[in-house]
C-alpha cells in the first residue's frame, strides 16, 4: 500500500522577475508544473517555503497561488525542509526547487515506488540538469539533514551530503534522463549565475509543454534542436560521447558561456592571442584561432593531444552545423588552418618566454584562483600585452574542497597559512586582484560579481577589514586594459 505524499518546494525568490514567477499569456507557469506531479503522485499537501526576506511583492504573488505558503523565519533550506515536515507528520515527501521547470511527473512517480519498495531514505536522479531535479525523501532523512549539518545547504547537494555521511541513511540515485548531448545543450543555455535559461528560452519551452498532454524526452530534444539550430543530432552526440571521457558537461558548458563572453569583447587588433590554463578540452582556444592570425595557449597540467583534438572537433562542429556563435561568428570554419595558427603549449604561461608587447587579447577561465605567485604572473602578462591590448579573466573566489554548495571555510585562514598548506587554491580576494591589476597600470573593470555571504565558523583576523561584497564573491569576470603607449 503507498504511503501519503507530500510535496515541498523550497524556494528563495529575491524579486518578481525571479523565474519561480515565469508567467506566459498572464498566467504563471510552475503552478502548472507541480499540478502535473501532483496529479501523477496522488499528492496530499502541498507546501511552498521561502524565507522570511522574501520581499512583500512575491509573497503577493504567492498568495494567489492554490498552495499553502510558509513564510519561514529559518534561512537554510535544510532547517525549511525540516518545518514544513514537521508540521505535516509521517509521509515521503517530494521536494523540488523552482528550478524545477523539466521535472517528470512520471519519473518522480517512480521514485516513489522505488523508495517505498526498497526502503531506501532518499531517492534522486543520478544525471541530469537542475531544472530536472528532484528528491524523495521521509521524516528520517529530513532529520539528519537538519541536525547533522549545520551550513546551509543547496537542496541540490543533500544527496551528496547524507551520503557521504556515516549515518546509516540509504541514499539512492536513479538513472536520470538529461545525461550527455542534451544535459550539455540545456547547460549552455543557462543565465549567469542561475542552472536555468533566461526567461524568453524557458517561455519558449513551456509554451510547447503546455501544448501536448503527455511531454516526454522526446520534446526537450526536439526543441533543442530547433532552438539551438542543430542541424546533426547524431554527430553531434558522438563528439560529446569522446569528449566526456576527458571533461564533464557542466565545465564545459560554462566554458562555452564564458567564450560567449570573450566573443563579444574582442579587440580591434587581433594579430595574436594568449589563453592562460586551457584544461583539458580547449574549446575557446579553437574558437578563437577563427579570430586571430595568432594565437598561443598554455597548459602545465592537464596537456593531451586527445584532449586538443576533440576540443577542436566539437569546436569546429558548433560553429559549423549548429546556430550556437551565429551571432558571433560569420563564415564557416576550418580545423586545419586554426591548428596551423593557434600553438598548445605544455607549460606555465610565465615559462613560454614571450616578448614583451605582443599580444592582443588574453584569457583564462578558472585559472588564476589556483595561481601561486599571482602577482609574478600577472607583471608578465601585462609586460607581454601590447599598449591597448586587454585581457579577462573569470577566477572561482569560493572554497574548492567541497564543490557541492558555496562556501568559504578556506578563510578560517590567512592567506600565507593556506598557502602553506598547498591546497591547490590561493586565498586572494576580488579586490586583491583588481587592487594588484591597478598597481600595475591595468584599467580594471568588473564585468561581472557573484556573491553569497556565507560566512566560516571563525573568520580569520587578517579578513576583518574586508567588505562583504569582496570577501564572499564566489565567482567574477574581470576585464584589465592596458593603457595605448
Amino acid at each position: 500500500m503507498r504511503v501519503q505524499t507530500k510535496l515541498i518546494v523550497l524556494a528563495r525568490p529575491m524579486d518578481e522577475c525571479d523565474p519561480f514567477l515565469l508567467e506566459i499569456s498572464g498566467r504563471y507557469v510552475f503552478p502548472e508544473i507541480l499540478d502535473r506531479v501532483i496529479k501523477e503522485n496522488n499528492v496530499t499537501d502541498t507546501i511552498i517555503s521561502v524565507p522570511h526576506y522574501t520581499p512583500a511583492p512575491v509573497i503577493e504573488c504567492l498568495r494567489n497561488w492554490p498552495f499553502e505558503i510558509c513564510i519561514s523565519m529559518q534561512d537554510s533550506p535544510q532547517a525549511r525542509l525540516m518545518e514544513s515536515a514537521d508540521r505535516k507528520g509521517e509521509a515521503l515527501y517530494i521536494v523540488l526547487t523552482p528550478y524545477a521547470y523539466r521535472v517528470d511527473p512520471g519519473q518522480v512517480s517512480a521514485a516513489v515506488t522505488r523508495m517505498q519498495k526498497n526502503g531506501y531514505d532518499m531517492v534522486y536522479p543520478g544525471q541530469g540538469v537542475e531544472a530536472e531535479f528532484f528528491l524523495v525523501i521521509n521524516l528520517r532523512a529530513i532529520r539528519w539533514l537538519f541536525s547533522g549539518t549545520a551550513k546551509p545547504l543547496s537542496p541540490f547537494s543533500f544527496p551528496a551530503a547524507a551520503g557521504a555521511a556515516s549515518n546509516g541513511l540509504r541514499v539512492h540515485a536513479v538513472d536520470g534522463r538529461g545525461a550527455s548531448t542534451e544535459e550539455f545543450l540545456w547547460q549552455t543555455l543557462y543565465e549567469k549565475n542561475r542552472h536555468l535559461p533566461p526567461s524568453g528560452v524557458l517561455r519558449a519551452f513551456c509554451t510547447e509543454v503546455f501544448n501536448r498532454p503527455c511531454p516526454g524526452r522526446n520534446l526537450s530534444v526536439s526543441f533543442l534542436r530547433k532552438f539551438l539550430e542543430i542541424s546533426d543530432w547524431e554527430t553531434l552526440s558522438g563528439v560529446l560521447e569522446r569528449i566526456f571521457v576527458f571533461q564533464d558537461s557542466m565545465t564545459l558548458a560554462y566554458q562555452i558561456l564564458f567564450l560567449k563572453t570573450l566573443l563579444v569583447r574582442l579587440p580591434k587588433k587581433r594579430d595574436r592571442f594568449l589563453e592562460v590554463g586551457f584544461g583539458k578540452t580547449p574549446v575557446a582556444s579553437v574558437v578563437m584561432g577563427m579570430h586571430f592570425s595568432q594565437g598561443i595557449c598554455c597548459e602545465p597540467v592537464n596537456y593531451t593531444m586527445e584532449g586538443i583534438e576533440l576540443a577542436g572537433e566539437l569546436a569546429v562542429h558548433l560553429v559549423n552545423e549548429t546556430g550556437m556563435f551565429r551571432e558571433q561568428i560569420n563564415g564557416m570554419a576550418s580545423l586545419d588552418a586554426i591548428l596551423k595558427s593557434v600553438s598548445f603549449v605544455e607549460a606555465y604561461a610565465e615559462k613560454t618566454d614571450l616578448a614583451d608587447g605582443t599580444i592582443d587579447y588574453c584569457f583564462s577561465f578558472s585559472v588564476f584562483e589556483h595561481i601561486r605567485h599571482v602577482a609574478r604572473v600577472s607583471d608578465y602578462l601585462y609586460r607581454v600585452l601590447k599598449p591597448g591590448g586587454k585581457m579577462i579573466h573569470g577566477i572561482g573566489f569560493m572554497d574548492h574542497e567541497d564543490m557541492t554548495h558555496i562556501h568559504f571555510d578556506f578563510l578560517k585562514y590567512s592567506r600565507a597559512e593556506w598557502a602553506s598548506m598547498d591546497r591547490g587554491t590561493n586565498l586572494w580576494r576580488i579586490n586583491d586582484i583588481c587592487s594588484l591589476w591597478e598597481d600595475l597600470g591595468f584599467k580594471v573593470n568588473i564585468i561581472q560579481r557573484e556573491v553569497r555571504a556565507v560566512p566560516p565558523d571563525s573568520l580569520h583576523e587578517s579578513w576583518q577589514s574586508y567588505e562583504p561584497q569582496d570577501l564572499y564573491c564566489y565567482w567574477a569576470v574581470i576585464e584589465a586594459s592596458k593603457p595605448e603607449a
